[in-house]
């Protein structure tokens, strides 16, 4: 019992603090004084059993017999498996009945034999009288090594490029002998990665490996979201020192390029949503790393390093820590772990926890920051520093830290696929780490213990002569490192060969593929010596036999140069896949170095089929124009329309006369699509307005773009509304204005990326309505965007607050459309032109329309209506019985077959929103200017009119798209978030019924 510093920290004693002086189990001094501040909340804390396995000899013991990686992982975890197992067992017996143990909160672990829980107070005294337990700790949350952020916008990714610390390592000069980190892996305990960056997308293990194997955590690699909001660029700033690499870009920021990365996402200060279980995270992540695919036969599926740069305030408490087992588990099984010694600096004895535990010459292994931007290479002013507070057998292992690397305005990854520079002994670990991976490239027997030796006894010294408190033993040389291991009679393996290297840059799929098939394509570069002639690419969707298959491609692909592949279109059934394309038998043989021949993306395939891109004309000549069409478009569609070989819009709208052509002409038409989704403003479904403040979760399948949302309100004056990305940065937030009472339509115009975990929320001003009743969710707005549920505090799950009818636009899914003319030459090339007597009609009125044909040099006409009517008359009539917009085609042709078009637009409403006071019997109208508008319109009423009415805007459909209640002579419509058209105005008031018609442009 260590009862001698529980009696001097706990002067002023409590009845709990009294009963733990005399415990059999030493009780950590953090926690009795958390425990004293909330004596009837739960705790988080680990018990650390009496009974452990002593790993420490058991590496002892292998190192004299000479054991392999393979020999020791092989005996060393059924042997803490079989320790947890025997003397846990009555404890969790003991624990899962107690009714002061949170139940869902137990947890066992084996790395070291622990079981974490949260109890209460009066438990945790009865758990130190157990002599079955040696030490109760808090579960806190470690910290990460507070970084610097140098600049305060992202910076772009540089071409052909290595950062200068690279060098300063000699990495270089072990990529010049051939070692790149081919074939090694890094494990990266930090806030997470954004893996589709574009330094770190190929280097992921999860593009050869299972993501069980790849990431210890939920789903896809994902970074931590920041206290203060935004994604934490940390963990992937740290992760592309080690091995980042733009391969498009050619852009080199991580020593271990060639390498791949595994990851967890544990629990650390900072990051939002965590106020304990970070021991607990980081020890899992650490027994993961053991075995990541689930079969202790294997060692090929674990990291060769693991990197932390995080840690906890330095301290003097050390014979008791976890990380003193850990460590020796992990040197034990061969692999390198690394720590940056942390930011507290200048002042001595400032090395975080662990980081400052010393067990031998180079365990537990720090890292200080060297500012190599400097002349000399001065420490920087934050790196903490030695001699250690730890309690050690020999005063030379007082010393600390280990070593130094580059840690000063160190460029690397950051999160939105952009760069940034970091200082921090957090920057300065990650070299280390990194020139781990390349030496254990070159000597893949030796243990993760003996290259941390290489790197410690061949380092540049700086500072004082010596090992010193300030640098450790120097700087890192990774080359010296090298040679250290050769003198001391290692044979390296040679580089894994080239010769018939390709190398995977990048692949490309739909994110939605239509019509029951998929296409993709792959970017490749020769990475041998010698021309490529042939290539085998091999693809397949989750497994599926039916959707797996190859291609081959022939040709010749100098050294260096690069190729798009593309597929033909395969066949899937409906449903959510991961495609993985690889490259293989680069001329008719193997690829040695076939872990950067491979990349996975994710789609989703659908039964839609796409739209129909019809031209009017069949033949045309040089000089004729056509008309292009897409019909069956829903209401509110747009298209725009390219020409191929420009990328210019030439127009929009549904149908498109072509200018005269001239040569064999590609033109493309791209579907904009527009959908209204979410939960209709009615009056029972807005029926709430107290003051309740919330927003909508939503998720994001597809790039969309938020044009407008409907709100209700029962008072003017303004309100915040704002949109939050998922990691809670604020995308948009606007300050909405109301009149008055009524029903509004919030033009919004925000383009959102395919993403998770949106929120639109309103945060501030006026009561908007919302529903109270339940509410079903998900709500799909089609395969592109699902409505997951509410936010807000004040508001319940099954509510739906403040937004209805969300209306959206987004790019079709199906992909554009695409149509080549190929005029012939001809000497007679026919006009078609026409005139129409009326363009704007009102059903009941004037529907019929004559059409004035003046086409020249024809002798056979076809008209087409918009309407599903033709005709072949010369000049005919046609009455329509419908509202709409109708485009009107004719195609004129000669004796010579050639044809050539024109096109006029009809515009149909109806009459069912005018009575007997409307403006066809006297009444005046609404003057509305200007007409046409691209957003706003005023309104005028008559000095006869008051105000004080309702105004409805309706599409010629019929459709209300907006209510609002007129408060003065002048009001103001902000038409901007509709698509382009014809709209209806209706003013009512007191019976009397007043009718405009707009024209948004």
């Amino acid at each position: 019992m260590k009862i001698r510093r529980l009696l001097l920290l706990l002067a002023s004693i409590s009845s709990l603090a009294l009963s733990l002086v005399h415990a059999q189990s030493e009780v950590a001094p953090e926690l009795i004084d958390r425990m004293q501040a909330a004596p009837d909340e739960y705790v988080p804390i680990y018990l650390l059993l009496s009974d452990r396995v002593d790993v420490a000899q058991l590496h002892q013991d292998w190192t004299e017999a000479g054991w392999s990686q393979q020999q020791r992982v092989a005996a060393l975890l059924p042997l803490l498996q079989a320790k947890a197992k025997t003397t846990q067992a009555p404890l969790l017996t003991y624990l899962q009945a107690h009714p002061q143990v949170r139940p869902v909160s137990l947890a066992s672990i084996w790395v070291v034999n622990m079981i974490f829980l949260e109890a209460r107070p009066e438990l945790v005294r009865q758990l130190a009288q157990r002599s079955d337990i040696e030490f109760i700790g808090e579960d806190h949350l470690p910290e990460l090594s507070a970084t610097e952020r140098v600049d305060e916008a992202p910076l772009p990714p540089f071409d052909q490029t290595r950062e200068s610390s690279l060098e300063t390592i000699n990495a270089t000069g072990m990529w010049q002998l051939g070692y790149t980190g081919y074939g090694r892996k890094a494990l990266v305990i930090d806030t997470g990665n954004e893996v589709d960056h574009p330094a770190l997308r190929t280097q992921y293990l999860g593009q050869w490996a299972t993501t069980p194997e790849s990431w210890n955590g939920t789903g896809d690699p994902v970074p931590c979201i920041e206290e203060e909001g935004g994604l934490s660029d940390h963990g992937t700033h740290v992760t592309g020192t080690v091995c980042g690499l733009d391969r498009l870009t050619e852009d080199t920021i991580g020593v271990a390029f060639d390498a791949q990365w595994m990851g967890g996402g544990v629990f650390l200060s900072g990051c939002e949503g965590y106020s304990s279980g970070g021991v607990r995270s980081i020890l899992e992540t650490f027994q993961w790393s053991l075995d990541p695919d689930g079969n202790p036969a294997t060692v090929s599926d674990m990291p060769d390093v693991i990197n932390n740069s995080w840690n906890s305030p330095p301290t003097s408490e050390c014979s008791d820590s976890p990380y003193i087992d850990l460590a020796y588990t992990m040197n034990a099984a061969g692999i390198a772990v690394v720590f940056s010694a942390s930011n507290r600096g200048p002042a001595p004895s400032t090395i975080g926890s662990p980081a400052g535990i010393a067990l031998d010459l180079v365990t537990i292994f720090c890292v200080a920051n060297i500012n190599t931007t400097i002349s000399g290479w001065p420490i920087s002013n934050s790196s903490s520093r030695g001699p250690t507070l730890c309690t050690v057998s020999d005063s030379s292992l007082l010393i600390k830290p280990e070593v130094g690397a580059p840690g000063t305005r160190i460029r690397s990854a950051v999160t939105g696929g952009s760069y940034g520079r970091f200082n921090g002994t957090s920057m300065a670990a990650p070299h280390v780490a990194g020139a781990v991976l390349l030496l254990r490239e070159a000597f893949p027997d030796l243990l993760g213990v003996q290259l941390l030796e290489a790197l410690y006894y061949s380092c540049t010294d700086l500072g004082a002569p010596g090992e010193d408190n300030v640098y450790g033993q120097g700087m890192i040389n990774v080359l010296a490192a090298y040679e250290y291991l050769l003198a001391a009679g290692n044979e390296p393996t040679p580089p894994s060969s080239r010769a018939r290297e390709v190398i995977a840059l990048d692949l490309q799929a739909a994110l939605i593929n239509c019509a029951e098939e998929f296409s993709f394509r792959f970017y490749v570069e020769n990475g041998s010596p010698d021309t490529m002639r042939q290539l085998e690419v091999y693809y397949e969707l989750d497994d599926v036999a039916s959707t797996r298959g190859t291609f081959n491609w022939e040709g010749e692909l100098a050294p260096g140069e690069r190729l798009w592949l593309d597929s033909a279109p395969i066949a899937a059934a409906v449903g959510a896949y991961r495609l993985t394309v690889r490259a293989a038998l680069p001329n008719g043989a193997p690829d040695a170095r076939f872990l950067n021949n491979q990349l996975r993306t994710d789609l989703v395939v659908i039964a839609e089929t796409p739209a129909e891109l019809r031209s009017s004309t069949r033949s045309e000549c040089v000089g004729a124009r056509s008309v292009l069409q897409i019909p069956g478009l829903n209401p509110g569609d747009e298209v725009k329309w390219y020409s191929q070989s420009t990328d210019e819009v030439l127009g929009t709208g549904a149908a498109f006369l072509t200018p005269a052509l001239d040569e064999t002409t590609t033109f493309t038409a791209q579907i904009v699509r527009h959908r209204t989704g979410g939960l209709p403003l009615t009056d029972n479904n807005a029926s709430d307005i107290d003051g309740r403040m919330g927003g909508l979760r939503f998720d994001c399948h597809y790039p969309i773009t938020l044009r407008s949302f409907k709100v209700k309100a029962e008072q003017r004056g303004g309100r915040i509304i704002r949109l939050l990305s998922n990691e809670r940065r604020v995308l948009k937030s606007r300050i909405v204005s109301i009149p008055g009472p009524g029903e509004y339509t919030v033009d919004f115009g925000i383009s959102i990326p395919a993403a998770e975990g949106y929120v639109l929320e309103q945060t501030d001003g006026r009561p908007l309505a919302y529903r109270s009743s339940a509410t079903s969710y998900p709500i799909s707005l089609g395969p592109v965007m699902t409505i997951t549920g509410v936010t807000g505090e004040d508001m319940s799950r099954l509510m739906y607050p403040h937004f209805y009818e969300l209306e959206i636009t987004y790019d079709d899914y199906c992909g554009p459309l695409s149509i080549t003319l190929e005029p012939m030459a001809t000497d007679q090339v026919p006009t078609a032109y026409f005139t129409p007597s009326a363009r704007d009609l009102v059903l009941g009125q004037n529907e019929v329309v004559r059409f004035d044909n003046q086409s020249v040099d024809a002798t056979s006409y076809y008209w087409d209506f918009g309407d599903g009517a033709s005709s072949t008359a010369l000049s005919p009539s046609h009455q329509y019985t419908t509202p709409g917009t109708y485009f009107v085609s004719l195609v004129a042709a000669n004796d010579a077959s050639c044809e050539s078009a024109w096109l006029d637009t009809i515009h149909v409403i109806i009459d069912q929103t005018t009575n007997s006071t409307d403006l066809q019997t006297g009444q005046e109208a609404l003057s509305l200017f200007p007409n046409p508008t691209t957003g706003e319109v005023y309104l005028e009423l008559p000095n006869t009119t008051p105000a004080g009415g309702h105004l409805q805007v309706m599409d010629l459909n019929g459709r209300i798209l907006l209510r609002q209640t007129w408060q003065n002579q002048l009001h103001s419509v902000d038409l901007s978030g509709l698509p382009a058209g014809v709209y209806v105005l209706r003013y009512e008031q007191a019976g009397q019924v007043l009718i405009g018609k707009v024209i948004k442009e």
